[in-house]
C-alpha cells in the first residue's frame, strides 16, 4: 500500500492524523526489511498469544512481569508472537476506551516491562 494510499485513509478519519503518516511509513518499511522469502513476518507455522495484561497476577510482581515469565517459561518455544490487548489507563470497556496512549496502566506495569518483553523474545 502506497504511503498517499495511507494519507488519504487516514485523514478521511480524522484529519489530525496526517501528522502520523511518516511514522507509520517509518514502521512498515522497517518491517518490509524484516520481511523476507526465509524470514516470513506471520504464516500458518507461527503461533501468537493474545492476552490481556492482567491474566497473569500474583503479588511480587507486576502483571506484565508475570506475563513475561510465563512466555518464558511455560510458553517457550511455543509461541512466536504476542499481542497484549490495551494496557493502558482506561476508563471503561476493559482498556479500549484508553485515556493516554502514552502510559502503561500502572495497576498492570511500566514501559520497562513491555520493553523487557519484546527484549526477552525468548518465547
Amino acid at each position: 500500500m502506497n504511503r498517499r494510499i495511507i494519507e488519504n485513509l487516514l485523514i478521511e478519519l480524522n484529519p489530525e492524523f496526517n501528522q502520523l503518516t511518516d511514522f507509520i511509513m517509518e514502521n512498515v518499511e522497517e518491517l518490509k526489511s524484516k520481511v523476507s522469502p526465509t524470514n516470513e513476518l506471520f504464516s500458518e507455522k507461527q503461533t501468537m498469544l493474545i492476552t490481556y495484561a492482567d491474566q497473569f497476577q500474583n503479588k511480587t510482581n507486576t502483571d506484565l512481569q508475570n506475563l513475561n515469565s510465563f512466555l518464558n517459561t511455560d510458553l517457550k518455544g511455543l509461541c512466536s508472537h504476542v499481542h497484549i490487548l490495551p494496557f493502558y489507563p482506561w476508563t471503561s470497556d476493559d482498556g479500549f476506551s484508553a485515556v493516554n496512549y502514552h502510559e502503561v496502566c500502572s495497576d498492570y506495569g511500566t514501559w520497562q516491562d513491555v520493553e523487557d518483553i519484546k527484549q526477552d523474545k525468548m518465547f
